[in-house]
């Protein structure tokens, strides 16, 4: 109750400050909060947010284009979907830390070297966002997040005043798949369902500009950016200094669980010891698991789930072969079908567009085993 009470008289003071004619005191600062990785999937990647401090007012609060409800309906359904919007939220200072203190997450903040019309503009612009009918925003992890927002508020705030300066940190050489694999190294469950799940958009080439859809990236701009050809970072410091968390390596990993598969599943098919269920149910699991690629591809708003070339050994026509009658010509000649495709994959792997898992050898692999007796006959 306390802390709701609090958060009301800061909003209270926020709607009197946007009601006046000057909006901040000579005193106010506004600052980059960059926040360390956590132990969660969803938070490997770190965090952005905006401080506006104003002593002489008793001001000081974060506004955080992070947050999204989980009690909202349907909640699970429009995550999967892509259409679970994230929201602007405004918390005091001591509540937003109170959470990373307890996550043990660092937190580095960086002074922005703004005049106080700046300042002001930029505090209207973040109040305008927080008005009901603009606070939610689609979410899209790539080109609209809690880094980005803040990256393009300050471009349209200062307009051409500020200079990000992307071309000094190009060609960057490196896709948005390369960038999420730099925090998922250590996550290896994690960053194989992301392979899965995402297609040829990820691999594109990343700009400077684009680069800044991470927080620890748009960190590193605005050290080197520059507003009216001064630097834009005033001062920086870390507020509660951690070292950067990697998560526990996982020795566990998918890649060892399927060579491990792929072994026993190629010891037992050489001694003649694996039932008909057993193909069955590994041609349906394969079968399902496309039908769930093209369902990202076709059925949700994410724009990086689109032309997924994981398709290639995920053909939803698995299914086809996992039900058709034993020997049959039908089941002949989609296993033919079948053998071409994983066979041209396997040739091709390393010239797609799209990086696939290394992990997905052994199962191809297993695939192919599963598929000779079918193919020879």
């Amino acid at each position: 109750m306390i802390r709701k009470t609090h958060l009301f008289l800061v909003l209270l003071l926020i709607s009197s400050l946007f009601s006046s004619a000057q909006q901040l005191s000579p005193q106010a600062k506004a600052s980059l909060l960059t926040c360390g990785a956590g132990d969660d999937l969803y938070s490997v990647f770190g965090h952005s947010a905006l401080r506006i401090q104003d002593p002489a007012r008793d001001l000081d609060i974060v506004f955080n284009y992070g947050t999204f409800d989980f009690d909202a309906p349907n909640f699970y359904l429009k995550f999967a979907r892509g259409k679970l919007d994230y929201i602007l939220s405004i918390s005091t200072f001591s509540n937003f830390m109170r959470g990373y203190v307890y996550e043990e997450r660092y937190v580095y903040e960086q002074d922005l070297n703004l005049s106080q019309a700046d300042l002001d503009e930029l505090f209207v612009a973040l109040q305008v966002n927080y008005l009901p009918e603009n606070r939610a925003y689609r979410y899209d992890f790539f080109y609209d997040n809690c880094s980005t927002r803040i990256r393009d508020l300050l471009k349209k705030v200062l307009g051409d005043r500020l200079d990000y300066h992307e071309s000094a940190i190009e060609p960057v050489d490196k896709s948005f798949r390369d960038c999420i694999d730099e925090y998922t190294f250590n996550v290896p469950w994690g960053d194989f369902g992301i392979d899965l799940a995402l297609g040829m958009p990820t691999d594109q080439q990343v700009s400077g500009f684009h680069l800044m859809f991470l927080p620890e990236y748009l960190k590193d701009a605005f050290d080197r950016a520059t507003l009216d050809g001064e630097p834009l970072v005033a001062d920086g410091r870390m507020l509660l200094d951690l070292p950067q968390r990697t998560p526990s390596f996982q020795w566990f990993t998918p890649a060892q669980l399927l060579w491990l598969f792929f072994i026993v599943t190629a010891f037992l098919a050489y001694k003649r010891k694996l039932p008909l269920l057993f193909d069955r149910t590994l041609f349906a699991v394969i079968g399902l698991l496309g039908i769930a690629i093209l369902l990202l591809w076709f059925a949700t708003d994410h724009s990086a789930t689109a032309n997924n070339l994981n398709i290639l050994w995920a053909l939803p026509t698995w299914l086809l072969l996992a039900f058709a009658p034993r020997n049959s010509a039908f089941e002949n000649y989609v296993a033919r079908f079948h053998m071409l495709v994983l066979i041209a994959l396997l040739l091709s792997w390393l010239f797609l567009p799209q990086a696939l898992h290394y992990a997905l050898v052994p199962l191809v692999l297993v695939l192919v085993i599963r598929l000779l007796p079918r193919y020879t006959r």
